[in-house]
């Protein structure tokens, strides 16, 4: 059964509101790439805003975060969110997460650079850019977001491809305390488990082809989501 047929009219979580932040270069005239995933979601009932990053994410972080944050929490003040994050969007997840842990209900992240793309290091001319910079490989300001322990790792959803052609070594998504999730081949998965890509290492294997862009269009990824909104659904005598 698709899970992006699902049409939820009522559910507990009234004061829940979804925002998808997109990732570097997308202008506000092409947030239609967000499109399927913004349907799906409003499918279960949830209000979607679909913002994308100051200054086409190629500016200071800080400042970039900030903007976000007057646009998310400030605009909605009675609200609690669900934070979805790509590619860099992820990392501006991460940090409302932090800043505002009692009004993020979870996060979910796809090919978003935890741990930085080696694809900075590679080209001369982008580290030079702030927030591009920051997203190298080994960078001090992606170790000081991961060690920041404000937002539960547990609440924290990283979904990304083996074949993420931006996001270098494919492995970067992968968030320590984290539900993660790996789209891969199922003829890779043998392989992938033999490095030490499985549940029980807290990687969780699933079916799939995709690349960096278009990982955010996979519906066995939305039905990860649909199972995460069942569970933050169910009454707390259930849910426990």
């Amino acid at each position: 059964m698709s899970h992006t047929s699902t049409n939820r009219e009522v559910h507990p979580l009234q004061d829940v509101r979804f925002v998808i932040i997109a990732g570097t270069f997308v202008h506000r005239w092409f947030r239609l790439l967000y499109w399927p995933l913004q349907r799906f979601i409003e499918a279960q009932g949830y209000a979607v805003d679909v913002l994308c990053i100051p200054k086409l994410g190629l500016g200071d972080l800080d400042a970039a975060n900030d903007a976000l944050a007057l646009e998310i929490f400030v605009k909605h003040p009675e609200s609690r969110f669900i934070l979805i994050g790509h590619s860099q969007g992820g990392l501006h997840t991460l940090l409302l997460a932090h800043c505002f842990v009692d009004r993020v209900l979870t996060v979910i992240n796809f090919g978003a650079p935890h741990h930085g793309t080696l694809l900075t290091n590679l080209v001369p001319w982008v580290p030079k850019l702030p927030a591009v910079r920051a997203m190298a490989a080994h960078s001090p300001r992606l170790r000081t977001m991961r060690a920041a322990e404000a937002f539960p790792p547990d609440r924290i959803h990283s979904y990304y491809t083996i074949f993420d052609q931006l996001v270098l070594p494919w492995f970067s998504p992968a968030y320590k305390g984290a539900h993660n999730v790996l789209v891969a081949p199922r003829i890779l998965h043998g392989v992938l488990k033999q490095l030490g890509q499985r549940r029980s290492k807290g990687v969780e294997l699933v079916h799939g082809v995709s690349d960096h862009i278009f990982v955010i269009w996979l519906n066995v990824l939305y039905g990860h989501i649909a199972a995460l909104l069942d569970e933050l659904e169910a009454p707390p005598a259930l849910a426990a």
